[in-house]
Order: C-alpha cells, then sequence, then structure tokens
C-alpha cells in the first residue's frame, strides 16, 4: 500500500515538474562529471610519473653506454 501512494505521490510530482527522479538523474549527472575529471587528472599524473620513470631509465642507459665506452 506504501508503495502505491509513493508511486502515487511520484506520478502526481512529475505532473507538477517536482519529480525525484529528476533530482537522482542530477546528483547521477553531477558525480559521472566528477568521476570523469578526477579520471583526467588521474591519467594526467599517471602520464607524467610515466614519462618521468622513462626519463630515468633513459638517463641510467646512456650512463652505462657511456661508462662502457670510456672503459675500452
Amino acid at each position: 500500500m506504501a508503495r502505491t501512494m509513493m508511486t502515487a505521490l511520484r506520478h502526481e510530482l512529475d505532473l507538477e515538474g517536482c519529480a525525484f527522479g529528476q533530482v537522482s538523474r542530477e546528483r547521477l549527472n553531477h558525480v559521472a562529471a566528477a568521476v570523469q575529471s578526477v579520471d583526467a587528472k588521474l591519467n594526467y599524473v599517471l602520464a607524467a610519473v610515466g614519462l618521468q620513470l622513462f626519463g630515468f631509465l633513459l638517463a641510467v642507459v646512456l650512463y652505462f653506454l657511456a661508462h662502457l665506452s670510456l672503459a675500452r
């Protein structure tokens, strides 16, 4: 019975333009936008860390190449 009353109330509020579902959709849209923002920032940080690690690896390889060529 309570479910029927809530369904009727939601239908009535939908007709008046004040929907429970609309609020939920707005919240989900807001959360989705926040997640996308965090995802973009995380991708940026991971790319920066990856490039730093690649640069370090390249420096180590060049260091060893330089020292191996001087040792001969």
